[in-house]
């Protein structure tokens, strides 16, 4: 093989490295992840949660979240979901408390970050937006995420909102 050749087939092998990295890689453009989180396989225990909250069911989705409370109790996503369908209903307190507990839990969930710094901005606090978003900026990591774009998205129209 000439050398010519070599280069380019070395090449060749790093780009298709490079792009199964892209695409298996969280927060890369190319995850399997719903926007409310989680995978999109039959595993998923809060499939029918996730089809409720895009349905704006928040109170049917919490009795389903309940009924998985205890074996799921370990589970940041059970926590991030309680959270946004309160959010979602207004109570703000309790939802923050789960977020949280999703925090406990897993201090990088991405979901459970974007949805704390929504609540914040509803919530008129836009500084502790500000720092959950840099949260997200570590926890998405070089690449970057979908989450971390939302989230920056909000607090710029907050700020053009608010005349900040």
């Amino acid at each position: 093989m000439h050398l010519q050749e070599r280069a380019f087939s070395v090449g060749a092998l790093a780009s298709a490295v490079l792009l199964a990295l892209l695409i298996a890689l969280p927060g890369a453009g190319g995850g399997a992840r719903a926007d409310l989180g989680g995978d999109s396989g039959t595993n998923d225990p809060f499939k029918e949660v996730r089809a409720l909250i895009v349905n704006e069911q928040y109170e049917a989705a919490l009795v389903k979240l309940d009924g998985l409370q205890q074996s799921q109790a370990k589970n940041a996503d059970l926590y991030s979901l309680k959270g946004f369908a309160t959010r979602k209903l207004g109570r703000y307190q309790e939802a923050e408390g789960y977020y949280d507990q999703a925090l406990a839990i897993d201090d990088e969930h991405i979901y459970a970050l974007e949805y704390l710094g929504e609540l914040y901005l509803e919530t008129n606090r836009l500084a502790e937006a500000e720092k959950v978003l840099e949260r997200l900026d570590d926890a998405c990591g070089f690449f970057g995420c979908e989450e971390e774009e939302e989230l920056k998205q909000a607090i710029a129209a907050y700020k053009a909102k608010k005349g900040g």
